[in-house]
């Protein structure tokens, strides 16, 4: 009776390690597939994943067929050949140490005598100031904004269009004074100057009494805050010298035409920043798009060829365009539509 007693025991115990390695062996296995489904990731998951491949592969610019193949279906584009030297032209051409103006072989060609087009809203130093003809245009209409609302007709262009000679003149005679390492945060040696554009000015306050730098205080606040609505910007802020070069001046205004003056102002850009962000736009991809007094405006930039000109694409359905040069490797697209 002992005996069988113990094998029963004996046949127990076997049972229960036999049925403990059992359920041993399910838990593992059950570990294992949920282990092998967290690496596989939910059901569909393979797809997705090769669809976004598949949709950065194609995004990528790496094939020109396969950028073409995404533009919008709604836009068209139509070639237009621009001569090269055309990148050192426009409104929106950026001069300074770095990238000095490269003079026209008929360097006074598409100046106009500010005093043949001005109005009566504001004065002008002498008859020879002379200004490229868009710019004259919207100072015209800016002074007689201001002219306006104050009553004042003081404000008034000392300084202009300067030729080579003239702004070395000038920068010797800061340099006598003041030292050279002063005189160039004040004044761009030759050729490096926006005077040489005819898109920059200086302003004064002349009256019968005195002659004053222009202080953007007061009245005259309001030329400082709706310059941009013109199409001008302070070419020289105390803020950005960093990027200029250049100390603050507050009477130095420059122009670079609308919407660009807009986007300045509201993105706080000096222009050599605003010249490297627009190059972050371009019409195979995206397009810098601002709506501004009415009208709808798409901008971007498209670098100039090796060769003797550049097929450059412009929107078909825009109303006008302006293609102009940044003076150093390419240009800069403005699509008007109204």
């Amino acid at each position: 009776m002992a005996v069988n007693r113990r094998r029963k025991r004996a046949d127990l115990v076997i049972l229960i390690k036999a049925g403990v390695f059992l359920v041993v062996i399910v838990l593992a296995v059950f570990l294992m597939l949920s282990i092998m489904k967290l690496a596989n990731g939910p059901a569909g998951d393979t797809s997705e994943t090769s669809s976004v491949a598949s949709t950065s592969a194609e995004s990528s610019g790496d094939d020109v067929s396969e950028v073409d193949e995404s533009l919008p279906t709604n836009i068209t584009f139509t070639p237009v050949t621009v001569e090269n030297d055309k990148v050192h032209m426009g409104n929106l051409v950026l001069v300074n140490s770095l990238y000095p103006y490269e003079f026209p072989v008929s360097e006074e060609e598409s100046l106009v005598e500010v005093y043949k087009k001005k109005t009566g809203d504001y004065k002008i130093a002498d008859s020879n100031v002379m200004l490229q003809p868009q710019m004259v245009d919207a100072m015209n209409e800016m002074m007689k904004g201001y002219t306006q609302l104050y009553s004042k007709k003081d404000l008034t262009i000392v300084g202009a269009y300067r030729s080579s000679a003239d702004q070395q003149k000038l920068y010797n005679d800061r340099v006598a004074r003041l030292g050279e390492e002063k005189a160039s945060k004040q004044v761009a040696k030759p050729g490096q100057s926006d005077n040489h554009t005819g898109l920059a000015m200086s302003l004064k306050i002349v009256t019968s009494t005195s002659v004053d730098n222009f202080n953007p205080a007061g009245d005259y606040a309001w030329v400082a805050e709706n310059a941009f609505r013109y199409g001008f910007v302070q070419r020289y802020r105390s803020d950005k010298e960093v990027s200029t070069g250049m100390e603050g001046i507050d009477g130095y205004y420059r122009y670079v035409g609308l919407p660009h003056s807009y986007i300045m102002n509201v993105g706080n850009l000096s222009l050599e920043e605003y010249v490297v962000y627009i190059k972050t736009f371009r019409y195979d991809g995206d397009m810098l798009t601002q709506e501004f007094d009415g009208k709808t405006y798409k901008i971007y930039y498209f670098p100039a060829d090796s060769g003797a000109s550049t097929s450059v694409p412009v929107p078909s359905d825009a109303s006008e365009y302006r293609i102009e040069g940044n003076n150093i490797d390419g240009f800069v697209v403005t699509a008007i539509y109204e």
